[in-house]
């Protein structure tokens, strides 16, 4: 089977995109596969939703420009746009946002030596706040998260 072919038989539309979902999760839920295989199909499929994503996109945005900003192709709207943008503030010379920036800087120094402090407090402590001179009780940070599962394909 050949590659177009097989993109072919993917879902197009949100509506089969939702009842393939479904389904492939009772299936997997059920028992009719092995869901740590599914696990590393979905992050195959995952790696070569990026490759192509990053393959195609000049081709991708030179044939949208020639329909408009925005248009309906086959079931889909399409949307030129700028996306993740971003400002570059250093080149305003404005003095205000230049103090800000380097207060900002040195703050965020001095939290982040501050917290790797903290996560190596096994139990609590007890320490003099040098600032007022007053007795304190610290305590380790609190963890949290969610266990997940982590796949590398070899």
């Amino acid at each position: 089977m050949d590659t177009l072919s097989t993109i072919n038989l993917l879902p197009s539309n949100k509506d089969e995109v939702k009842r393939f979902s479904e389904k492939l999760i009772s299936e997997l839920l059920d028992g009719s596969e092995d869901i740590l295989v599914a696990k590393r199909k979905l992050k195959c499929m995952a790696e070569i939703i990026k490759k192509v994503e990053a393959g195609i996109k000049e081709s991708v945005l030179t044939e949208a420009e020639k329909h408009g900003k925005t248009f309906e192709y086959k079931g889909a709207e399409f949307s030129i746009s700028l996306l993740g943008v971003k400002y570059d503030y250093t080149q305003c010379n404005d003095t205000v946002w230049n103090e800000l920036n380097s207060q900002e800087t040195k703050i965020k120094e001095t939290k982040k030596q501050r917290e790797s402090f903290l996560k190596a407090v096994n139990e609590s402590a007890t320490v003099v706040n040098e600032g007022t001179g007053e007795v304190e009780t610290i305590y380790p940070p609190a963890k949290s998260g969610s266990n997940g599962i982590k796949v590398k394909l070899i």
